[in-house]
């Protein structure tokens, strides 16, 4: 199968859902690059043990999450937002016009049409 796109996107993706023609990807900021952080710990780069602390923080949770929209077609980013904790691991579902979120500090949070 021939690939139409691809694209990074900055999360470390615990949950996604399909709504329509955008894909919904959802979890805690992805801050850093592994192979360079790899390069860094290789090199006895002390550096690098903050940016793998912050790293370990943000899939805990303390960082809050991120949740954007992909268009299915191109590739783009067609919406997100800032959630104050991430997903469960596979924690999201569309029904009827809106989006559930179930996070990691206990709540189901749902968005979409009133």
């Amino acid at each position: 199968m021939e690939r139409q796109w691809d694209r990074y996107v900055p999360i470390v993706t615990r949950a996604m859902a399909l709504a329509g023609d955008n894909v919904i990807v959802a979890g805690p900021p992805d801050t850093l690059d592994e192979e360079y952080a790899f390069e860094r710990l290789t090199q006895k780069d002390p550096a690098i043990r903050e940016e793998l602390v912050k790293q370990a923080e943000a899939l805990d949770g303390k960082s809050g999450a991120k949740l954007w929209s992909v268009n299915v077609k191109s590739g783009e980013q067609s919406g997100g937002f800032d959630l104050e904790s991430p997903p469960v691991w596979d924690g999201m579902a569309v029904a009827r016009g809106r989006l559930y979120v179930s996070s990691v500090d206990g709540k189901v949070l749902c968005f979409g049409k009133p």
